[in-house]
């Protein structure tokens, strides 16, 4: 197959400052001002989003297996071609 890095350029110039490779959050200027509390503990969050993920991956696992049975079923129900007579 192709190589999408042999036709496209990235040019660093117009990324976009939203465009970061890591994103840090500190709630504690919140929580002085306004009293704010989160509703959801961290370890229960990452708990959330792993719990996420594996479904994710769950879907397309059955998703990729009712795939390949299918494929299987017609390559079994295909009868095989008859070689071609020589003239």
């Amino acid at each position: 197959g192709l190589d999408y890095r042999d036709y496209v350029i990235v040019d660093p110039s117009l990324f976009r400052p939203a465009d970061v490779n890591l994103l840090v959050g500190d709630a504690s200027k919140a929580r002085r001002r306004l009293g704010w509390a989160p509703k959801v503990r961290f370890e229960e969050l990452i708990k959330m989003m792993v719990e996420a993920d594996l479904a994710l991956v769950a879907e397309q696992l059955a998703k990729h297996e009712m795939l390949e049975r299918a494929k299987s079923e017609v390559h079994h129900s295909v009868e095989p071609l008859e070689p071609p007579v020589a003239w």
